[in-house]
């Protein structure tokens, strides 16, 4: 079977090699691969990505504006791309099924069917719309993500996400039926990421977050709770609030070390070196970033919010808490007073994201979703 998976609106190879994701990326492509699955990503860049295929082979690699000048304009862009299944097709034709690898540009992958009479597959790893009302943009925004979603959602044969929550969402804001809607989570290589390595007691005590350094992810209130808490944060990312928050850091006399980005294969050996791993978000998807903390043995600590609610059991797999400093430096507390506590909380957790969402298993269902299981 050949698979073509369309790549997110205006995202590049590059891209994930820039932000240090290409390999965790391309991983369960991989997977699929070793079981005759022939993956092609169809991405949005030129001889920039083609010269990245070498490094993600089997998989291959399909650059939208290889030898052409990608467009410079908003609105250029969002034509290029309802254009290029056009201006594909010849190529298009040579696939068996179309898959979305998130839903924003998913017009693709449906156009891509369209023209081919292929099926096509919708997948979420976060839901666009859902994100768009948390981060309370304009109104004829929010009306224009809505119905380009629900278009989406209408015309597709099968819709996969990563959490039970988002299907209710689905469901219930764009009104599609239940039984086309599947929940197969985010992957973690649970041959990477293990709670080996350092023992717990020889582990640095101190906290760290690895995402982006985004308004969503609620950092201030973090550096706050750690500078009231005494305890050492180490901030593993790049993103637009580092400024804001070095100064924050700064102004506090807060214990904040900035790591900027870290290639994802390089994690499990930074992971394996702490106790503590805090996310405190104001919401999310399917967190991969806490998936990994936890599958290396780590204490994690989150907030009640749906995306990490369904994933931590408070007291059980991880702590949750509020999402205010004072909230957050509590949860903190409660953590690191309990010591033995919080190394069990570390291992159950490694169990749960194993048991879960370890590659075998997703690429189980992953392969059952495409009838080859």
């Amino acid at each position: 079977m050949k698979v073509c998976v369309t790549f997110t609106y205006g995202i590049t190879l590059l891209d994930w090699k820039r932000t240090g994701n290409l390999a965790r990326e391309v991983a369960l492509y991989r997977r699929l691969a070793d079981n005759g699955i022939e993956v092609t990503l169809l991405t949005y860049g030129d001889g920039g990505d083609r010269a990245l295929e070498a490094e993600i082979a089997p998989v291959r690699v399909l650059p939208a504006y290889e030898g052409r000048i990608r467009p410079t304009t908003k609105l250029a862009s969002f034509l290029g791309s309802l254009w290029m299944p056009i201006r594909l097709r010849k190529k298009l034709m040579t696939f068996d099924l179309f898959k979305t690898n998130q839903i924003w540009g998913g017009w693709v992958a449906a156009l891509a069917a369209l023209l081919t009479g292929r099926p096509w597959i919708l997948r979420c790893g976060y839901e666009h719309f859902r994100f768009a009302r948390m981060q309370k943009k304009r109104w004829w925004k929010l009306l224009g993500i809505w119905v380009i979603s629900f278009l989406l959602y209408q015309c597709a044969g099968r819709v996969v996400v990563t959490a039970e929550f988002m299907r209710d969402w689905i469901r219930k804001t764009f009104l599609v039926g239940g039984a086309r809607i599947s929940v197969i989570p985010n992957f973690i290589d649970s041959d990477l990421f293990t709670p080996g390595g350092i023992p717990w007691a020889l582990r640095k005590n101190r906290v760290i977050f690895v995402g982006r350094l985004a308004m969503q992810k609620n950092l201030p209130a973090l550096v706050r709770a750690t500078a009231q808490v005494g305890v050492g944060l180490d901030l593993v990312g790049n993103g637009d609030m580092e400024t804001e928050l070095r100064q924050l850091a700064a102004a506090l006399g807060a214990d904040v070390e900035f790591f900027g980005a870290v290639p994802n294969e390089l994690l499990p050996e930074l992971l394996g070196q702490y106790r503590y791993f805090a996310l405190p978000s104001f919401f999310e998807g399917h967190p991969k970033t806490l998936l990994e903390a936890m599958a290396c043995g780590l204490a994690c600590l989150g907030c009640r919010v749906e995306g990490v609610e369904e994933v931590l059991k408070h007291g059980v797999t991880g702590y949750l808490s509020g999402t205010s400093c004072g909230d957050l430096a509590v949860g903190l507390k409660e953590l690191m007073n309990n010591p033995n506590q919080a190394r069990e909380i570390g291992a159950a957790a490694a169990v749960q994201v194993r048991e879960t969402c370890g590659m075998d298993v997703v690429a189980r269902q992953e392969l059952a979703l495409l009838g080859r299981g």
